[in-house]
């Protein structure tokens, strides 16, 4: 009985791996050249859901505990001045947790954003930014890390002092693409208080600063 072994060449495989190797770094170098554009859309995209979000949330937040501005100070008054400021750092702490608890739970119900980019970009040409494939790159929100307060008293003119108390929220984000994943951290600021008064800047206010962050 004669056996006849037949000879396979490994050419072929050897082509298609270099051919799918070439290819992976060809994509992956499309990718990081592309990744910076989907980053100023992602963050801009996601700076703006935020705003709304915070917007949303601290009002619903303000009106289910029924409190208003003047609840997250206390004022004294001598000789018809302002002569001390003191912000109401227990019920504004209380709203910053109630705010990132109620931020974090909306970011992770939303629905994740696409956005979908072809290699044409790279061109700088109009109508050919659209060309090729295109490389879907997601915004995908992973919650709130941080949420503080701060104050600021300043001059408002002749007599006037404006009393401002600001939220500052810290989401964290992951821009990714089938190749690529980079988190990133958006800061806002939610305008708590800005309201006036007559009176120069009190010196009270100057010796509490700094005080006030959770």
């Amino acid at each position: 009985m004669v056996l006849f072994h037949k000879k396979y060449s490994l050419k072929p495989i050897i082509f298609i791996l270099f051919v799918l190797i070439m290819l992976f770094f060809a994509m992956k170098k499309i990718d990081s050249a592309l990744f910076p554009s989907a980053e100023a859309v992602g963050t801009a995209y996601a700076s703006d859901y935020i705003n709304k979000q915070i917007d949303l949330t601290a009002r619903k937040i303000a009106a289910e505990k029924g409190v208003s501005y003047t609840d997250f100070f206390t004022l004294s008054e001598k000789n018809g001045e302002v002569s001390q400021i003191t912000a109401n750092s227990v019920l504004i702490n209380e709203f910053c947790s109630e705010t990132a608890a109620a931020l974090s739970d909306a970011l992770f119900k939303t629905e994740i954003k696409k956005i979908p980019l072809s290699p044409g970009l790279l061109t700088g040409i109009g109508f050919l930014s659209n060309m090729g494939p295109k490389i879907n790159y997601r915004i995908v929100p992973t919650g709130i890390t941080a949420a503080d307060y701060e104050t600021s008293l300043t001059s408002a003119g002749i007599n006037r002092i404006s009393y401002q108390i600001f939220i500052n929220i810290t989401a964290s984000i992951s821009i990714t693409s089938p190749l690529t994943q980079k988190p990133f951290k958006i800061t806002r600021k939610y305008m708590l208080v800005d309201t006036v008064f007559s009176g120069s800047v009190p010196d009270t206010y100057l010796n509490i600063e700094g005080m006030h962050k959770n």
